[in-house]
């Protein structure tokens, strides 16, 4: 398991990396990213109070005003094979045709497997506990139609304590 300082530091380096690249928007690259964007957020207020942020949106909420010729970065939770970043960036981004991409993952999940195309926080063997599957919405409906209701609600439950864990580590962030 990823411990909070371990998740800290990997903030750190995404927010600086984030600073760094000084895109125009950020884009989350699903419901899985908001709560851990929302440690980087508070890494952001903490490290560059002076600096507003980037813009920031999930990004099925792209348009062509925020994408086209400018410098963006897509931004995941967490990488493993890196095909749905890639994924993402092929059937979305391109799309839109931005001046330049840059991925960040705040996790690679996979160590071994080296992404040279994505800026990752921190290194983490084994299974993290934030990834609860690719579209964890699905497998809960499924879930529900299948008649497996208690095992729905151990997953809706796992995803709300990986939320809160994250909102927790991004207060005490904040408050240092």
């Amino acid at each position: 398991m990823v411990t909070p300082y371990e998740l800290r530091k990997g903030a750190v380096k995404i927010v600086d990396a984030i600073h760094d690249a000084n895109p125009h928007t950020i884009l989350l690259g699903g419901t899985s990213s908001k709560p851990a964007f929302s440690l980087i957020r508070a890494v952001w207020k903490k490290r560059y109070p002076d600096k507003k942020m980037p813009q920031h949106f999930p990004l099925a909420n792209a348009t062509e005003k925020h994408v086209t010729g400018k410098k963006v970065v897509i931004f995941e939770e967490l990488i493993a094979s890196g095909r749905t970043i890639e994924r993402l960036h092929t059937l979305y981004v391109s799309q839109l045709r931005p001046a330049e991409v840059v991925k960040m993952a705040l996790v690679n999940a996979e160590p071994n497997n080296k992404h040279p195309n994505v800026i990752t926080g921190i290194a983490h063997a084994g299974h993290l506990g934030m990834d609860l599957g690719v579209d964890w919405r699905s497998n809960l409906k499924s879930m529900i139609h299948a008649g497996e209701k208690n095992e729905a609600r151990i997953l809706a439950r796992q995803i709300r304590e990986k939320r809160e864990e994250l909102r927790s580590i991004a207060r005490l962030v904040k408050r240092k």
